[in-house]
């Protein structure tokens, strides 16, 4: 089975650790960058993962909901 590549960039939480003043501006959340072979696309998510086997297992998959995507990029493989 054939995956294509993808770079993206998506939103998540984040959380600061000890105290803190309640309204920190430095806190905000988070924009993070993953790349990997899109493996599942939904109405409601996607999973990428880091590498696949020759029998389609895979290792290492992070699923992100749709709404937190903020760009995807395919990468030419």
């Amino acid at each position: 089975m054939k995956h294509d590549a993808y770079l993206v960039t998506w939103r998540d939480s984040s959380s600061l650790r000890g105290w803190h003043h309640a309204t920190d501006p430095e806190h905000t959340a988070a924009v993070i960058t993953s790349i990997g072979w899109l493996i599942r696309r939904t109405k409601d998510a996607i999973t990428l993962t880091t590498s696949f086997s020759e029998n389609n297992n895979v290792v290492d998959a992070i699923t992100i909901p749709i709404e937190a995507v903020v760009k995807m990029k395919r990468l030419r493989t």
